[in-house]
């Protein structure tokens, strides 16, 4: 991996790293409404919800909605 990036321009570098970032956060996220899918079906409270998993509580009633 660092052959690589000794390859990579300082631009080319910027925007691996970038992705990389932005893939970390979309996978976050993904983590963090799993576990609030999972505590509503054990119909936990939202708000406590939002507490646990750092979502909005809109963002928790959204994804209530979305529950099979």
């Amino acid at each position: 991996m660092a052959h690589i990036h000794e390859q990579l321009s300082n631009e080319q570098n910027q925007t691996v790293q970038t992705m990389a970032q932005s893939l970390r956060q979309e996978g976050r996220e993904e983590v963090q409404k799993s576990v609030a899918l999972n505590m509503l079906k054990k119909n936990m409270s939202i708000s406590l919800i939002a507490d646990v998993t750092g979502l909005s509580i809109t963002e928790v009633k959204a994804l209530q909605k979305e529950k099979p």
